[in-house]
């Protein structure tokens, strides 16, 4: 207690796991000991012999942070055909037993030399390798985007660290991988991911420092890079999410200590998708600024729409905080919520207040309020699917919502709408279809008849703007997508605010091809087997590719150097970057 016998406040400190773990998955083994990881010979007998003056790093350790990771593909191996993967965590999995128990808390690790003999047990490396793993596992009514012939993290895998192509030679590039648990991927919105994400940089830093001892070097001399091919639509996008502070407190923490440390991320592939707006005071309407929101029929998904009011003074948060909301379903009467007067303690920062969404008698959805992280209020509208498998629950109607805001203290300052994206269609149960803001004023072509890829006017929804809701943070590489062929953005490649500098926070930093041309979208990389191949369009097929090339900068000692763009591309594409090595 303070002298005067008043509460000393607390920082906002806190987590939250909003998917609780399988039993099976628990490691009660767990006891923090040393990894003990042990080297592959021909490394470092490499290692070894290399000139001390050589140019460039003796090794990089790239990591990939994915889901369906594929990871004793031949391509993840060396010259010799042993695996450069020195380490994989399968979060999702069962916990481990006999030699692999006690390493990790939850799931299970495999190690450089388990992968060689699992994959000796398994010559054809497919469903049976991964289902002996633990990352597949066929008949228990869990799905694993494992049993498909394509994966997002193959993709990324290759993308990031396979077989080199072209000049140069990927033996020195050790693999670590962290597999997310299918459970939480399919949730587009990001709920409950970030534990798993925060537990997965721990691991990879920690790993990191483990194989540079086990290679005889220190920190200082193996370069990591990390790539992490996720995002969401919402949030507010300006790095002070919990998962972002976090990760930027800890990329900051191991460069002080002389680790180099570069984390790529997508900027987003929703571009042209219309989850983004703007209400200003001056479009206010009797005091309502409205957003038109249009739900779709069979859709099996909630839907989430997010209304951010701009940053308040943490001292007098009341004067930003909204009073009404108003919410108008398709063929039913408005509803209208009088917001409480909501107020910060020394030991609540973020109050909450979440109120039932009726219409037509029946319970639909949910609105809340809360001032996130103390310092800026957020309006949520979540309705329930507008179909489901079960009968007699409650469906949200489809079709055009209107949501209004009051605009009142607003003066000259912005609200963010953002819509969450829920239309992963890997999962085969999933069954999301994607909302949108239908605006009228925009203008969705242009003169030639392609998408529009600037603002219209004074159109509420807005391209620019819109980004991953998890790269928004200092410490981030930003990577937009670019067509191959023409050197211009993607045209769903996000770009963050217009007129951003690069490598700011919320900025594209750079980009990589995302396709090939404007006739052959997407990228190609390996599958799940060795014979398998796969197209993926998107900008998480960028990031890797960066990703890859500042690791062969790092094995050349040839660092990234910044050109500067054509003007037409600056605002999408960032500030590329090129270097001598090609691989």
């Amino acid at each position: 207690a303070a002298p005067d016998g008043a509460a000393t406040p607390q920082p906002d400190y806190g987590y939250r796991l909003n998917a609780p773990l399988r039993r099976a998955s628990h490691d009660p083994a767990f006891a923090d000991a040393d990894a003990a990881l042990t080297p592959d010979p021909a490394t470092r007998s490499r290692i070894e012999a290399r000139d001390p003056n050589a140019a460039g790093a003796p090794l990089v350790v790239v990591a990939v942070i994915d889901d369906g990771l594929a990871f004793a593909h031949p391509r993840l191996t060396a010259a010799d055909g042993a695996p450069r993967v020195e380490c994989c965590w399968l979060q999702g999995a069962d916990a481990g037993v006999g030699a692999q128990a006690g390493r990790v808390l939850f799931g299970r690790e495999w190690r450089r030399a388990e992968i060689a003999d699992l994959a000796a047990r398994h010559p054809r490396r497919g469903a049976s390798l991964y289902e002996e793993a633990g990352s597949l596992a066929l008949g228990s009514g869990r799905w694993s985007p494992l049993a498909l012939g394509a994966t997002h993290g193959a993709m990324t895998l290759d993308l990031a660290a396979g077989a080199a192509r072209g000049a140069g030679s990927a033996d020195d590039l050790r693999v670590i991988g962290v597999d997310l648990p299918p459970a939480e991927v399919i949730d587009t919105t990001g709920f409950g991911l970030a534990a798993y994400v925060l537990a997965a940089f721990h691991y990879v830093f920690r790993r990191a420092d483990e194989i540079a001892a086990a290679y005889g070097l220190t920190r200082a001399d193996v370069p990591l890079v990390v790539n992490l091919s996720f995002g969401v639509s919402g949030g507010p996008q300006d790095g002070k999410s919990r998962l972002e502070e976090a990760l930027a407190h800890m990329i900051a923490a191991r460069r002080a200590l002389g680790g180099e440390t570069m984390v790529t991320m997508p900027s987003g592939n929703h571009f042209l998708a219309g989850l983004h707006g703007e209400l200003r005071g001056a479009e206010a309407q009797g005091g309502w600024a409205k957003a038109r929101w249009r739900v779709q029929p069979c859709d099996r998904t909630p839907n989430y729409l997010e209304i951010w009011r701009p940053a308040c003074a943490r001292e007098d948060a009341a004067a930003g905080r909204p009073a009404r909301l108003r919410v108008e379903p398709p063929g039913f009467p408005p509803v209208e919520f009088a917001l409480p007067a909501l107020a910060p303690t020394p030991q609540t920062s973020a109050p909450l207040w979440v109120e039932n969404l009726v219409v037509g008698g029946k319970i639909v959805g949910q609105v809340s309020l809360d001032l996130f992280r103390g310092y800026r209020w957020r309006v949520m509208v979540i309705l329930a699917p507008s179909q489901t498998r079960a009968a007699g629950l409650a469906v949200a109607p489809a079709g055009l919502w209107t949501v209004g805001v009051d605009v009142d203290g607003l003066g000259d300052g912005v609200i963010h709408c953002r819509i969450q994206r829920d239309n992963a269609m890997r999962h085969p149960w999933q069954g999301g279809l994607q909302s949108w803001f239908d605006d009228p004023r925009d203008r969705a072509f242009d003169a030639t008849g392609k998408p529009a890829q600037d603002d219209t006017g004074a159109a509420f929804v807005r391209r620019f703007g819109s980004f991953n809701g998890l790269a928004a943070f200092d410490g981030a590489l930003v990577v937009a997508g670019s067509d191959a062929a023409t050197g211009r953005p993607a045209p769903y490649s996000c770009a963050g605010p217009l007129g951003l500098s690069p490598h700011l926070p919320g900025a594209v930093d750079t980009a990589m091809p995302s396709d090939d041309s404007p006739a052959l979208a997407g990228r190609r990389a390996m599958g799940v087997g060795p014979a398998a191949a796969s197209r993926w369009i998107g900008v998480s097929a960028a990031a890797p590719q960066f990703a890859r090339r500042a690791a062969f900068a790092f094995l050349a000692g040839t660092p990234l150097a910044p050109v500067l763009p054509a003007p037409q591309n600056a605002e999408r594409l960032g500030v590329p970057y090129a270097q001598s090595v090609v691989a």
